[in-house]
């Protein structure tokens, strides 16, 4: 699943990727590769 949202430019934010568990027990995760990148909006 992805989510895009809008922030204005003044707000500082933090950002990355999140793994969650469906139940109680926790469960280790490697995100690899991960990139930020501008988004292109098509007009």
């Amino acid at each position: 699943m992805l989510r895009l949202a809008y922030f204005p430019p003044q707000v500082k934010v933090q950002i990355g990727p999140v793994a969650a568990a469906p139940g109680k027990q926790s469960f280790l995760v490697t995100f690899e590769d991960f990139k930020v990148v501008p988004v292109v909006v098509e007009k």
